[in-house]
């Protein structure tokens, strides 16, 4: 995330907010498409829920 500027909600001063590195996770094309194919009805008797 870049630096921006922000509010004490306390004061209301305007100050400003430092830079900081934040994890993203971005799943690839077989874990995007997997769950459209894994229907209760396509697994197996044993992996069924409920």
């Amino acid at each position: 995330m870049r630096a921006r500027q922000g509010r004490n909600p306390r004061t209301g001063e305007s100050v400003l907010v430092a830079e900081k590195k934040a994890v993203q996770f971005r799943p690839g094309k077989g874990m995007r498409q997997r769950p459209k194919a894994m229907t209760p009805d396509a697994l197996p008797a044993s992996r069924r829920v409920g």
